[in-house]
């Protein structure tokens, strides 16, 4: 096949993260805190998880993304507050959500970018609720500069699949759909998003990691370790 642009999805597929929620819950109500809210931990967790729940019915329903900062903000409105989502306090709670996660690279992730990113146009497309912290994570694993485009949900409104993500994929790398694939380990957001629009697919399946098989959607291609694509590719 005549490929010039790969995407990629990004959790579960080039990155493994690993977070303890109620870890993720007590920092947030520490960093809160220390900003001088006071509240009960119970109260908050009981709030929260009413936010969540309603935005995350949404973001199902429309895939419009919300953002980390409307979850929070929202949460400490309905405890009696009066907070925006780009207050920079609000800002610091999302981050200080995200400083337990712990990130690492799925086995041969970082070469297989590094072999791709010589001869084609890399795009990385994540269905994520704060683009500052998958940016940050992008340097702190070091595999930035293997991508010349980045589409996070958070920033671009819409989630996989879609099909206006995958609409920027391809104006973002001026590639038709014959000339596109993409990989991911999720059949409904990257697979089924990204062959509506013609785009070849590849579906990540490590053979160690069992994933519910949905029979109605069926990818291009699947592999079972990212060392298996460049074949695909000659």
């Amino acid at each position: 096949m005549t490929i010039k642009a790969i995407g990629f999805d990004y959790f579960g597929t080039l990155v493994e993260a690993k977070a303890e929620g109620s870890i993720c819950i007590d920092s947030m109500c520490d960093c809160l805190k220390s900003q001088g809210y006071n509240f009960s931990k119970t109260d908050f967790i009981t709030h929260y998880q009413t936010a969540t729940k309603l935005h995350r019915t949404t973001r199902n329903i429309e895939l419009r993304e919300i953002s980390n900062s409307i979850w929070i903000s929202d949460t400490l409105n309905m405890m009696g507050y009066n907070t925006k989502p780009d207050d920079t306090q609000i800002l610091s709670v999302v981050e200080s959500y995200f400083n337990p996660w712990k990130l690492e690279l799925i086995k041969d992730a970082d070469k297989l970018l590094e072999l791709l990113s010589k001869k084609y146009t890399l795009t990385l497309i994540s269905n994520f609720t704060d683009s500052n912290f998958l940016n940050k994570t992008l340097s702190l694993l070091n595999i930035n500069k293997y991508f010349k485009h980045v589409i996070v949900s958070d920033a671009f409104g819409w989630r996989k699949p879609h099909p206006n993500i995958f609409k920027q994929f391809l104006k973002l790398t001026a590639a038709t759909p014959d000339e596109a694939i993409f990989v991911g380990d999720d059949l409904l957001a990257d697979i089924k998003g990204a062959k509506e629009l013609g785009i070849k697919t590849v579906h990540f399946s490590p053979q160690d990691f069992n994933k519910k098989n949905d029979g109605a959607i069926i990818s291009d291609y699947t592999i079972h370790s990212l060392i298996e694509l460049p074949q695909l590719l000659i």
